[in-house]
């Protein structure tokens, strides 16, 4: 029973999720690595790639950790009541779902500008999400 509780404790979603996102990542990758190498290392498909998985991942693992910041708080102040969204915490909060958001259609307007770039940016999105995750397990462990 411990035990449980403490693999909680590290980590509130437990294995099942973590092996999720190994393999979410890497199919991501070796479907970049498939496309990169089928345009025979054509630079801007390769800049497109690392540009979208390092913007993903610094705004998914920043969300996440500003969530489990405040979840936490809350979790020890044991507070009922619950601010409004108009802090500077709320607005952080808003800025990065917003920057989600942007992020998520990114791939849907680059489809219809640059059509042969709009899969390496989704997975670059999908990387660093799971990337992001990843990186708070192994912090948290």
């Amino acid at each position: 029973m411990k035990l449980k509780e403490r693999e909680r404790s590290i980590h509130p979603y437990g294995k099942f999720r973590l092996l999720f996102n190994v393999l979410i990542l890497a199919m991501s990758v070796s479907l970049s690595l498939f496309i990169i190498l089928e345009r025979i290392w054509d630079y801007p498909t390769i800049l497109a790639s690392i540009v979208s998985t390092l913007v993903s991942f610094l705004c998914f693992y920043y969300l996440k950790l500003v969530l489990q910041k405040d979840l936490a708080s809350d979790i020890s102040e044991n507070v009922e009541v619950h601010e409004p969204v108009g802090g500077s915490k709320g607005r952080q909060t808003l800025l990065l779902f917003a920057l989600i958001l942007l992020m998520l259609v990114t791939p849907l307007i680059i489809l219809f500008l640059i059509p042969h770039l709009w899969l390496i940016i989704l997975n670059g999105i999908v990387s660093g999400a799971a990337v992001s995750e990843l990186v708070l397990y192994f912090k948290r462990r």
